[in-house]
């Protein structure tokens, strides 16, 4: 199906689809394509943690649950002079213990709250 300048393309399976955007990508012809249902990661919020919580304690705790942590875990800053918020997002690889991340209730000897991200309008 096409819409303007976009191309949707669906395969049967995995290895088509690579193929194809493989070739594509080669090509010059794709800028952007969607990740697959079990690539995509899951997203979590920590609230409450002070900024200068060592990640590496962060991810050793979100770890004893059996999760992954993928990629950097970053704090949120905020206003022009980007000042550090006791806010952290964590991305973790798509699994069924990823409730279980967010039930743990202290990191570092802080009481922590851990949710969802809030969906933008």
């Amino acid at each position: 199906m096409a819409n303007k300048n976009q191309l949707r393309i669906n395969t049967l399976d995995p290895e088509t689809y690579k193929r194809i955007i493989t070739k594509f990508r080669e090509s010059g012809l794709i800028d952007h394509t969607f990740k697959r249902k079990e690539e995509r990661l899951c997203r979590i919020v920590i609230r409450n943690l002070h900024h200068t919580t060592p990640k590496s304690e962060i991810k050793e705790e979100i770890e004893k649950t059996v999760n992954t942590v993928v990629g950097k875990i970053i704090y949120s800053r905020y206003g022009p002079e980007k000042k550090p918020t006791s806010t952290f997002f964590v991305n973790l690889l798509l699994s069924e213990n990823n409730k279980a991340a967010k039930e743990i209730k202290y990191i570092y000897h802080q009481s922590v709250t851990i949710e969802d991200p809030k969906k933008k309008n």
